[in-house]
């Protein structure tokens, strides 16, 4: 399928939705609203997860078109959220949208006259769901995932991993953008606004492909730096990272919280740093959400104390 994300979506969307079907029609595998969404708000909610699926298919394994998403991509996406820290509720609403997406792609293709898809039910969603869930992966709603002392847990950790959790701590980048970092990237140092104290700026691409500069002290910049100059690109394995994090707190006796845990941990302490330089608590909101690279002033609350849903 030809067209951008929103059009691919707006397209799947408009083959799955009813507005007013009723239950028994929606149930009736002889009825043609069989399967259907009838609730406005409901289909609101899967065409963001939609998106957000197509943004990281694109941006992770460059893939455009929706009916080239296959299992394999949707079990990388689901695993890439539950590192990031979404509630169970939330991964239950993914996982639902994902399988309406698989219904959606069908009646689609019905309509366009092509083949129905052989793989469109992508069922791994739902045992990636209850694996997450038997293995106590994902939380019931919210709760804090700073660690209180994220220093003790780096210092446990291989050279490698710790300098990636660091880099993660004191910028605020998410998963994806401190496990390969290449040499063009480390832009220089800078002067914070916060404090007015020295710091490496690093260019990152992160969630949906969103590029822009992330900052960690001029010490860790210095360490990165100084391993580039033995190597060509600083790259570690995510899942062996995120092993010794777990092996880390499990030895300290915390709650693992992944490479996340670190992301919640700065936006606490970045967001002191702005309020201490003299910011009004709005600009305080606006500048870490900027930093994490969020669009909205209004997400750096669910870090601090906002008892949301909301994906990070």
């Amino acid at each position: 399928m030809r067209g951008s994300i929103y059009y691919q979506s707006a397209q799947l969307a408009k083959a799955v939705f009813q507005a007013g079907a009723k239950k028994d029609e929606r149930m009736n595998p002889e009825h043609d609203y069989f399967e259907k969404v009838s609730s406005y708000r409901t289909m609101e909610a899967y065409r963001d997860i939609w998106n957000n699926i197509f943004k990281y298919v694109k941006g992770t394994f460059n893939i455009s078109d929706m009916n080239e998403i296959y299992p394999q991509h949707i079990e990388a996406y689901m695993e890439w959220k539950i590192q990031c820290g979404v509630s169970k509720q939330y991964l239950e609403q993914i996982s639902s949208a994902i399988g309406k997406l698989a219904i959606a792609r069908q009646h689609l293709n019905k309509q366009s006259g092509e083949k129905p898809l052989s793989l469109a039910n992508l069922s791994i969603r739902q045992e990636v769901l209850d694996l997450a869930r038997e293995y106590d992966r994902v939380k019931d709603g919210y709760h804090d995932r700073a660690y209180k002392d994220p220093e003790a847990i780096i210092k446990k950790l291989p050279y490698d991993f710790a300098l990636a959790s660091s880099i993660a701590l004191e910028s605020g980048a998410r998963l994806e953008a401190v496990t390969l970092i290449k040499d063009p990237q480390i832009i220089g140092p800078r002067v914070a606004d916060f404090g007015k104290k020295h710091i490496m700026a690093i260019e990152t691409k992160e969630k949906g492909g969103k590029v822009g500069e992330v900052y960690c002290t001029l010490e860790t910049g210095k360490k990165l730096k100084k391993y580039m100059v033995k190597h060509r690109e600083f790259k570690v394995d995510r899942d062996k990272l995120l092993g010794a994090i777990r092996k880390a707190c499990k030895e300290l006796g915390v709650e693992s919280e992944g490479m996340h845990g670190f992301r919640w941990t700065f936006a606490k302490r970045r967001y002191l740093e702005y309020q201490r330089a003299g910011y009004t608590t709005e600009q305080t909101l606006q500048a870490v959400s900027s930093e994490m690279k969020h669009n909205r002033a209004s997400i750096t609350k669910h870090y601090l104390n906002a008892k949301s849903n909301s994906a990070a």
